[in-house]
């Protein structure tokens, strides 16, 4: 069992990852539920281990019947998959997308390549594979193999959601705080840190924050406006943040950031700041109806 004084060192380090400033934590256990990548990776486990029946149900409404799934690999002596971190999509929607490079060997010796999304259900409560499900897939075939270099440059160019206009600002609100986790989950700390205005840390110390840091999954609610006209502090997005750090530690919280708005920037939002507060993942990941109150709950 980790000491007080560990897990407090493990919640400071994940605030100074969101750049958000310090506070006191009250100590949060580690959660033994998979990160989004991870789940996907255990998912191809059950593939690889002819375990199509376990990999089956994994899938909320199935896009083919059971034989018609199992039958896809007949030719197929093993899969890899290499996959980025969740990216939030809809307001007060728990689904995200993963993106996916997947590399197909075949008994007959050819290798095919795949790129695209995974999208996943958040199920809340509990461990392991229960936590999350698979809603749906885009994947599209490659007309060649990727480099592992390649195939990470594809994960992080790869966008399952929309984020920007073709002008260059943000479609919404939501989509700059999306943006912002693509980006840390993509390790591109220059494109997140840039999102700041006025960072409360250098940059140095934003990226030290993220040494034990693997994957952020995010999911948001609807915008709060502040209610004071050409404030710094323009509205608030409810948020809640889960962060899994490569020790097999988890970490969850609940609260606000805090943005601002200038018209005359592209882009036009921004971080100021955030308020807060852990979620307990002492017995596993936080259930659902405790991520959509909290995605519900009033910023002001």
């Amino acid at each position: 069992m980790r000491s007080r004084t560990g897990l407090l060192w493990l919640l400071g380090a994940l605030i100074v990852v969101l750049g958000l400033g310090v506070w006191d934590p009250a100590p949060v256990a580690a959660g033994g539920f998979l990160s989004p990548s991870a789940y996907m990776n255990a998912y191809f486990e059950l593939i690889n281990t002819r375990n199509y029946s376990a990999a089956y149900v994994e899938w909320v409404n199935p896009p083919q019947t059971y034989d018609q799934f199992a039958a896809g690999y007949a030719d197929t002596q093993r899969v890899q998959g290499y996959f980025g971190g969740l990216q939030p999509g809809e307001v007060n929607n728990l689904l995200g997308g993963v993106p996916a490079v997947l590399y197909g060997y075949r008994f007959n010796g050819t290798v095919a390549a795949y790129s695209g999304c995974y999208y996943l259900l958040y199920n809340g409560s509990g461990s392991g594979m229960d936590v999350w499900s698979i809603a749906h897939a885009d994947l599209r075939p490659l007309g060649y193999v990727p480099t592992l270099e390649g195939a990470d440059a594809l994960i992080k160019s790869t966008q399952c959601y929309a984020r920007r206009s073709t002008g260059g600002d943000f479609l919404s609100v939501q989509s700059m705080l999306g943006a912002y986790y693509d980006a840390i989950n993509a390790r591109d700390y220059a494109a997140a840190y840039s999102l700041w205005r006025n960072p409360p840390q250098t940059y140095q110390q934003f990226l030290s924050g993220f040494a034990r840091t693997t994957e952020v999954a995010m999911f948001y609610g609807d915008y709060q406006y502040s209610g004071a006209p050409s404030a710094y502090e323009a509205g608030r997005v409810p948020v809640v943040l889960m962060g899994f750090h490569s020790d097999g530690n988890v970490v969850a919280f609940r609260g606000c950031f805090r943005l601002n708005y200038d018209p005359w920037r592209v882009p036009a939002w921004a971080i100021i700041g955030a308020n807060l507060t852990p979620i307990s993942t002492d017995f596993g990941a936080p259930d659902r109806q405790t991520v959509l109150s909290a995605l519900a709950a009033r910023c002001y």
